[in-house]
């Protein structure tokens, strides 16, 4: 194979568990508005594209407590 290839594939995954720890991390520390705070941060697209019911349950939360930060925010 390819030197710069195996380097490339290895970064990439890299990255990919970096991603996912850092998730994984916010679900198990942050509370609801902490969640809800990044996602704004860091992925505001997603709730332009996704329904209330998809995002609650992409940040654990049900669709209730979404709607109440969404409306203090």
């Amino acid at each position: 194979t390819i030197p710069s290839w195996d380097k490339m594939y290895i970064y990439i995954l890299e990255y990919g568990l970096t991603v996912i720890n850092s998730r994984l991390n916010g679900l198990l520390t942050q509370n609801a508005t902490g969640r809800y705070r990044d996602l704004l941060k860091n992925n505001p697209e997603l709730i332009q594209r996704l329904s209330n019911a998809n995002l609650a349950a992409y940040l654990n939360i049900s669709p209730e407590t979404l709607s109440r930060l969404k409306s203090q925010m």
